[in-house]
């Protein structure tokens, strides 16, 4: 790792990664530690449904520089059947290291009449988030259009599209609405020509920057590896390439950045 990419004062943070998720939990300590070597100064870990939010928190709680975030992902809609979000984030709500919630959205990828059964359960959440000033960790997967719709109803709640897919009518939104857009690893791919073309339209001081772990590795530890947190500076550098931004103005950027959005404090080396 070249040396202002790292053990510098700004930390790069992996605002998306799902820590929890087989072949990372098992070796947790050591994923963190690869994240540290490597310059990520701060995780934040969303759930997708009680239990994986349960595992969050605590993961939050054994790692400086690890928050979390609780929330049912949309395809948890089903099997949480009639959840009342008061009493499903109660374990939540005072604990210092939430500092969102999600991950919570719409996926009409596979099933399209599926975003109408997980409207109410996603409108409830932003209404949670927008009671207690929370922000909101965005899945739009193929409903952008939809999820506009009902963040419309929110006036004032803010949040991150999490892996942005290069819409330009959630690009706009997020420019009128001071929403964040996060790129993941995908943004590196040879393919991801939509999502490069709209680099230069994201705001500068609205870009946040994650890994998904364990999905999405990036281009150049893609082909058959599981992405873990310290591969989120493969995207930082080809993001500082891509913006012609040195990697220490670029550092500086995202930490501001993801410390505004998340209201983090401290890094991986103490919280």
């Amino acid at each position: 790792m070249d040396a202002d990419t790292r053990n510098l004062t700004e930390p790069v943070v992996d605002t998306h990664c799902h820590l929890y998720w087989p072949g990372l939990i098992e070796q947790v300590d050591e994923v963190i530690g690869r994240a540290r070597e490597a310059g990520v100064g701060s995780i934040v870990v969303p759930g997708i449904n009680l239990s994986t939010s349960l595992v969050a928190q605590d993961l939050a709680h054994r790692f400086a520089g690890v928050y979390f975030a609780a929330g049912v992902h949309p395809s948890e809609t089903e099997a949480a059947g009639c959840v009342a979000p008061a009493e499903f984030f109660k374990p939540f709500l005072e604990d210092p290291k939430l500092v969102a919630i999600g991950e919570i959205g719409l996926d009409a990828h596979h099933d399209p009449g599926a975003v109408e059964r997980q409207r109410p359960l996603f409108r409830a959440q932003l209404g949670l988030a927008a009671e207690r000033d929370l922000p909101v960790i965005i899945h739009h997967r193929d409903a952008g259009r939809s999820v506009i719709a009902e963040l419309s109803g929110f006036p004032g709640l803010r949040g991150v599209f999490h892996c942005f897919e290069g819409s330009r009518r959630l690009l706009g939104f997020a420019r009128e609405h001071g929403f964040f857009i996060s790129l993941a690893g995908n943004v590196t791919y040879p393919t991801a020509q939509n999502i490069q073309a709209q680099l230069s339209r994201i705001p500068e001081d609205r870009l946040v920057i994650e890994t998904d772990a364990p999905w999405m590795p990036p281009e150049p530890v893609r082909e058959g590896r599981r992405c873990e947190p310290a591969h989120v500076m493969h995207t930082f550098r080809f993001l500082a390439a891509g913006l012609a931004k040195s990697t220490n103005m670029l550092r500086i950027l995202l930490s501001r950045n993801s410390r505004e959005l998340f209201q983090i404090v401290g890094d991986i080396d103490g919280a």
